[in-house]
C-alpha cells in the first residue's frame, strides 16, 4: 500500500487527490490517500454562499473556457448538464466616473476591427494612431521575460496600457503590470509577437483563420455552474470517498520518517512522517504539497532550505469583496453587460465592479439584482483591515456615482482574502523551476499549486492533474 498525503484542500490540492486514486484505480495501484487542509471548508478560494435562492460567489465566479482543463474535469464528473453559460456580454471601463464600454473585436488586447476601435471613446486619438501604429513595429529581439506593463507599452503604447491592460490584466493577478512576469502570466503575447511579428499581425491572421475554418463555438469564454462553482468542490469531495478528508488541522512538520534529530534525510530512509498541529503523525510514502508559497517554504525550510527561501520570496497581494443586494425596481436597468473595471489612474479603492445577476441567470431569483465591488490589489493590501463599515460605505459610495444606485441594499455580503493571489514577478518560471530542481533529491515529494504555474481554476486542475501523475510515476519507478 502507497501512502500519500496532500497538504492543501483547495482546488489542485483535490484535483490531485481525486487524479491519484482514479489513475492507481486504473493502473491496478493500492493507493492510501490523506487530505490536509487547515481550514474548517474545503476549497480554498472557491467559496458560493447559497442563501436566500441566491448564489452568492465570495471567490472567482467563472471559468476560463479557453483552457480546456477544467471544462473536461466537469464533464468528466458528470456535471455537464449543471454547465451555466453567461447570459450577458461585452464590459467596460470606468475613466473617472464615466462607463466607456470597450470596443467590439477586441482579442486579447487587440483590435481586429476598424470601426469600433475608431469611434470608441476609450481612448484619444494619439492613442487610437499609436496602436495601430503596433502593425509596423518590428519584434523584439531581445529574449528573456520582461514586465508585462513594459512589453503593451512597447507595443501598443502608454494609452493601451493605462486604460486596457492595466485594468483588464492586473485584475485577474491584483497585481502591478509594471513588475508582473510576461512569460508568467500571457506568454502568447510574445508568442503572437515572436510567430506573426506583432499582435495586430496575429491577431489579423486569426481572423481570417477563424473565417476560412467557419469556426462559430456559438459558447460564451467563461462559464459557471449552477448552485455556483462550489459545486465543482463538492463534487470532488463525494468522489473521494476512499481518502481520508482531514479538515482543521494543519501541517507542523515533514520529517523523515524514523527521524530523532540525528539528521537522517529522506533520500537515505525513502520515508515521511507528517506531523500535524493537533499532535497526530502521518506516514508517507509520497508528500504532494498544493498549500500557498509562504506555507510550503515552512515546511521545507530543514528538507530543502534553497526551495524554501525561493518559495518565501513570493509576494500576495490581498483582496476583499462587497456583494450588494438590491430589489431590481430600485436599481432600475444597468448599461447591457457584466460589468466594469477601474484603471489605477481614475483612483479609488474599488478595482471593479461586477453585475452578478446580469451576467449570470442562476444567481439570483426574479426580482433581484446583486452587484459586488471588488477591492484590493498589490500595494493595496490595507482593504482586508478595513471594518465591514468602511467597506460597505465605499461599495455604496462607488455603485451611487457611478450607476446612480442610490436606495439601501436589503442586504451585503463581504469577504476578505488576506494574501489571497501569489504575484508572479519577473523571472518568476526562472524562480519555479529552481524549485523544482532543488526538491529532485527528495524522492517522493512533489509541489505545485497557485504560487507555481497559475492562477485560475482551469490552471489549477491542470496543475493538479500533472502533480498528481507525476508523484504517481515516482512512486511507481521505486
Amino acid at each position: 500500500m502507497h501512502r500519500i498525503v496532500i497538504v492543501g484542500g483547495g482546488v489542485t490540492g483535490l484535483v490531485a487527490a481525486y487524479t491519484l486514486l482514479t489513475e492507481a484505480k486504473e493502473r491496478g495501484l493500492p493507493i492510501q490517500c490523506t487530505v490536509i487542509e487547515r481550514e474548517r471548508r474545503w476549497g480554498g478560494k472557491v467559496r458560493s454562499l447559497r442563501t436566500g435562492g441566491m448564489v452568492i460567489e465570495m471567490g472567482p465566479d467563472a471559468i476560463l473556457r479557453r483552457k480546456p482543463w477544467a471544462a473536461e474535469l466537469c464533464r468528466r464528473l458528470g456535471l455537464r448538464e449543471k454547465m451555466v453559460e453567461m447570459a450577458a456580454s461585452g464590459s467596460y471601463v470606468r475613466w473617472g466616473r464615466r462607463l466607456l464600454p470597450l470596443p467590439a473585436g477586441l482579442s486579447f488586447l487587440v483590435p481586429t476591427q476598424l470601426g469600433p476601435f475608431v469611434r470608441s471613446p476609450l481612448f484619444s486619438l494619439a492613442g487610437k494612431v499609436r496602436m495601430g501604429l503596433e502593425y509596423f513595429l518590428p519584434p523584439s529581439r531581445a529574449a528573456g521575460d520582461e514586465a508585462l506593463g513594459d512589453f503593451v507599452r512597447r507595443r501598443l503604447g502608454r494609452e493601451a496600457l493605462e486604460r486596457l491592460a492595466e485594468p483588464l490584466l492586473s485584475g485577474i493577478y491584483a497585481g502591478d503590470v509594471d513588475r508582473l512576469s510576461l512569460l508568467a502570466t500571457f506568454p502568447q503575447l510574445r508568442a503572437m509577437e515572436e510567430e506573426h511579428g506583432g499582435l495586430l499581425r496575429a491577431a489579423l491572421a486569426q481572423r481570417r483563420r477563424a473565417r476560412a475554418s467557419g469556426a462559430a463555438s456559438g459558447q460564451s469564454a467563461f462559464f459557471s455552474l449552477q448552485g455556483g462553482l462550489e459545486t465543482l468542490i463538492d463534487t470532488l469531495i463525494e468522489r473521494l470517498a476512499p481518502a481520508e478528508l482531514v479538515r482543521g488541522d494543519a501541517v507542523a512538520a515533514i520529517l523523515p520518517q524514523g527521524h530523532s534529530g540525528n539528521g537522517v534525510r529522506p533520500e537515505e530512509s525513502g520515508r515521511y512522517r507528517i506531523v500535524l498541529e493537533s499532535g497526530r503523525s502521518l506516514p508517507a510514502d509520497g508528500v504532494l504539497l498544493a498549500a500557498p508559497a509562504y506555507v510550503q517554504a515552512e515546511l521545507l525550510k530543514d528538507l530543502a532550505p534553497e526551495a524554501a527561501r525561493i518559495l518565501a520570496g513570493i509576494e500576495y497581494a490581498s483582496v476583499a469583496g462587497v456583494v450588494l443586494v438590491y430589489p431590481k425596481s430600485s436599481v432600475g436597468p444597468l448599461p447591457p453587460g457584466t460589468g466594469y473595471v477601474v484603471p489605477r489612474q481614475s483612483g479609488g479603492p474599488v478595482t471593479a465592479c461586477t453585475w452578478a445577476s446580469e451576467k449570470w441567470p442562476h444567481v439570483a431569483p426574479p426580482g433581484r439584482t446583486l452587484l459586488r465591488c471588488h477591492f484590493g490589489k498589490a500595494g493595496r493590501e490595507d482593504v482586508t483591515l478595513w471594518s465591514d463599515e468602511r467597506l460597505l460605505e465605499e461599495a455604496k459610495r462607488e455603485v451611487a456615482q457611478t450607476m446612480g444606485v442610490t436606495a439601501e441594499p436589503e442586504s451585503w455580503h463581504i469577504v476578505r482574502w488576506p494574501r489571497a493571489l501569489p504575484q508572479y514577478a519577473v523571472g518568476h518560471l526562472d524562480r519555479i523551476a529552481a524549485v523544482e530542481r532543488a526538491l529532485e533529491s527528495l524522492p517522493g515529494l512533489v509541489a505545485t499549486g497557485a504560487a507555481f504555474r497559475g492562477v485560475g481554476v482551469p490552471d489549477c486542475v491542470r496543475q493538479g492533474q500533472e502533480a498528481a501523475r507525476a508523484l504517481l510515476g515516482r512512486i511507481c519507478l521505486a
